[in-house]
């Protein structure tokens, strides 16, 4: 447990790491087209409160161009049927 301890969360080194060799890490990055996608969609698309911020429980998520028209032709359809009577 101590060595987790004195792992820094934000970057995962240890202090010791770089005091016996200070290029013991060099930094690397990609960027992912998909998290990429979703971060600009989820600026863009969320709903927001009267504070500009977006309301809680909304989900951004990615899925292929047919599924989003299918699901959005469901809920049309299902806006459109009559409501149920008790007649």
């Amino acid at each position: 447990m101590r060595d987790k301890a004195e792992t820094c969360p934000g970057c995962g080194t240890r202090a010791e790491e770089w005091e016996a060799d200070e290029d013991a890490h060099v930094s690397d990055h990609y960027t992912c087209p998909g998290c990429a996608r979703l971060q600009e969609h989820s600026r863009n698309n969320l709903d927001r409160g009267p504070d500009g911020q977006p309301l809680p429980g909304q989900h951004t998520f990615l899925t292929t161009p047919e599924r989003f028209a299918r699901k959005m032709a469901e809920r049309r359809q299902s806006r459109q049927l009559p409501a149920l009577s008790d007649d």
